[in-house]
């Protein structure tokens, strides 16, 4: 097969925007389909060797199978060598054990499959993830192992009939994307049947010039170099314009697979747009591409794990620096060396990836075995408590709770035959007060109800973007809630949830739990708000209707970070006192955050209607996150019991208040 420096630019047009995409840069919000184009280039590549071989009588799945594994594994191998090291040093116990899960999963080339199942509502965020990145490369390997035989069995019937199987799979997987985007979003992103299709274009690709002699498609360069001009354009029109709200992968994705394909088909070494191509800049990051792949993910989340997520733009620019000199380091002397096999022997490979994966299973599994190894902290076992959750698995969270015989659980006073004094209901908010109610409401022989799913404001009418026959269904539940109340003539209603998770997102505005109803149904921030604000007035409405005292609880603060990583990493300094106030969210950006919510909370018209705020119970000049003895949260947003107990006393005015 015939080198085309073209290509090696055309890999740097994809690696530079997948960096900036994922230090934050505004200028890329869309860079994370310099992946696409990775996956348009190794489709192409792969189909015109398997090709070229099969044509001189040349091709073994054996020596296919070592070259893939020369090409990817040394590189691979290193950074999840490099990474163990720093991830013992920098990471908490919980977030080392699920390091270890991604090593494993990353040795067998199921990431996309790990990352898929992590994705959640209490998933680390991803910046944080070392080895996130290589959930492309997963998807890449599933597609080595099955395409070549796949080739072997439709190479029988004639080269066009075989590229018509080829077309019917592209369009197949592609149909998939398109309707699994909207449906199961997360799978959509991580798996191949809905990847492959982009692997495909570049495969088509290649049959195109394996049957074209000429590999050129016009002798014209003006009209190479107008079409190589479009491919730019579409490639350049997904970097600025798209964003994490752009469905993806879906039929917006053939603006970059496009692009892609149309460069690789019209560019050559006499182009213009090939030259440029070409020149040695590009060339030079093409040639290192793989390495710096590999590298920027890792030294990116060490490096907001160690600064606590406070790195600058500047800070970003030096971090691309050093990730340049590793990649080119990694790239010379072991990516360029292990493809050599005069130079690396099957036999030393060979040795080399099973000694390498006995290792990484190994500690793997010794670090999952010992849960993280806690014992490397030296914390006292109460203030580890502090740091705990309750998922509290009988009453929350319940798998068709909208539905199901058991959608909730009784609070207080459970002996009672009396009826019901209040239902407790919401998101996992109102999760954190189940606790603290049932033994408040227990001391003061009050009976309650507790119904709530994560990601659910208790708004009527209201529904998340999640696939409508899942386990979790918001509007059904809401109004199995309404109904519950009616039933059994109940007076109170307590509805507590992370407001701004529907209003504005987390502290960086970035995870937004977008709403919709009939008549606000685009998934985006100004339609959220509205159908929030929608769902709100019906709300009211319907309880007022029935003449049920309605008690909101406005959103206590949300922090900056995980107050863990302080407590873990930083208990034992003498500054302990002015780091939990450097950290902790101020009182300004709290009510920045909770502006939307809170103002329309303020102007409800309803004379059984009570607003409670237990923000002042935490917030002076700042709103602090913990204290010496201990954390109020158990991660970013959720209060512990310890910062429970801060509004004890208050709640248990609020259920004695309950008649």
């Amino acid at each position: 097969m015939i080198y085309r420096k073209e290509i090696d630019g055309l890999r740097a047009i994809a690696i530079l925007p997948v960096i900036f995409f994922h230090a934050g840069f505004s200028y890329a919000s869309g860079g994370y389909v310099g992946v696409d184009i990775f996956l348009v280039i190794s489709g192409y590549l792969i189909t015109s060797l398997i090709l070229s071989d099969i044509s001189n009588n040349e091709f073994s799945l054996l020596n296919f199978y070592e070259r893939r594994a020369r090409r990817i594994l040394p590189a691979l191998f290193l950074i999840i060598l490099l990474s163990i090291p720093f991830a013992f040093l920098l990471m908490l116990p919980i977030e080392l054990t699920n390091f270890s899960w991604s090593i494993l999963a990353t040795t067998f080339f199921s990431s996309n499959i790990f990352f898929w199942r992590e994705a959640g509502y209490f998933a680390s965020p991803s910046e944080l993830k070392p080895l996130l990145h290589t959930w492309s490369l997963a998807v890449e390997e599933q597609f080595y192992v099955l395409f070549p035989l796949f080739l072997l069995i439709i190479l029988r019937f004639k080269l066009n009939t075989s590229l018509l199987f080829i077309l019917l799979l592209t369009f197949l997987s592609l149909g998939l994307a398109q309707i699994a985007s909207s449906k199961f979003p997360s799978a959509n992103f991580y798996l191949l049947p809905t990847r492959g299709w982009e692997l495909l274009c570049g495969s088509i690709l290649a049959f195109y010039f394996f049957s074209n002699p000429k590999k050129k498609v016009f002798d014209n360069n003006f009209l190479n170099d107008l079409f190589s001009l479009i491919g730019i354009l579409l490639i350049w029109y997904s970097i600025i314009f798209f964003n994490d709200k752009t469905p993806f992968p879906s039929f917006w994705t053939l603006f970059p697979v496009i692009g892609t394909s149309l460069l690789i088909l019209f560019t050559n070494k006499e182009s213009f747009i090939g030259r440029f191509l070409s020149i040695k800049p590009l060339v030079f990051f093409g040639l290192i591409s793989y390495s710096l792949y590999l590298f920027h993910q890792p030294i990116f989340a060490y490096a907001r794990i160690y600064s606590f997520d406070s790195i600058n733009e500047a800070h970003y620019y030096l971090l691309m620096l050093l990730a340049i000199v590793f990649s080119y380091l990694s790239w010379r002397f072991f990516e360029s060396p292990f493809r050599n096999r005069d130079k690396i022997s099957n036999k030393f490979l060979t040795f080399s990836i099973l000694g390498m994966t006995c290792f990484f299973v190994l500690i793997s599994s010794l670090v999952i075995k010992n849960n993280g190894f806690y014992e490397r902290y030296d914390l006292d076992e109460d203030l580890i408590k502090t740091m705990t959750r309750d998922d509290n698995e009988e009453c929350f969270a319940i798998q068709f709770a909208h539905s199901s015989l058991e959608w909730g659980c009784d609070l207080g006073d459970k002996d009672s035959e009396t009826n019901y004094d209040f239902v407790l209901f919401g998101d996992s908010h109102a999760n954190t007060y189940i606790n603290i109610v049932d033994k408040l409401a227990s001391k003061n022989n009050k009976k309650g109800f507790f119904a709530g799913i994560s990601g659910c404001p208790p708004l009527l009418g209201v529904n998340s973007f999640d696939p409508p026959n899942g386990p979790y269904n918001c509007e059904k539940l809401n109004e199995r809630v309404l109904n519950f109340i009616k039933i059994n003539k109940i007076k109170n209603i307590i509805l507590v949830a992370r407001w701004s998770y529907y209003t504005h997102g987390d502290f960086k505005q970035q995870d937004i739990r977008f709403l919709r109803t009939e008549t606000f149904a685009q998934k985006e921030l100004e339609s959220s708000k509205k159908a929030f604000n929608q769902g709100l007035e019906r709300t009211i409405e319907a309880y007022k209707n029935i003449g049920v005292k309605v008690i909101i609880i406005n959103q206590y603060p949300q922090q900056r970070i995980n107050p863990k990583d302080l407590f873990y990493r930083k208990i034992n300094e003498s500054n302990f006192p002015e780091l939990l106030e450097k950290y902790s969210i101020s009182k300004e950006k709290n009510s920045e955050i909770n502006y939307f919510a809170n103002n329309l909370f303020s102007n409800i018209s309803y004379e059984s209607f009570n607003l409670i705020d237990f923000s002042p119970s935490f917030c002076s000049k700042k709103c602090l996150m913990g204290d010496q003895n201990g954390s109020y949260y158990y991660d970013d947003d959720h209060l512990s019991d310890y910062g429970m107990s801060l509004i004890s006393d208050d709640i248990d005015n609020l259920i004695i208040s309950l008649d």
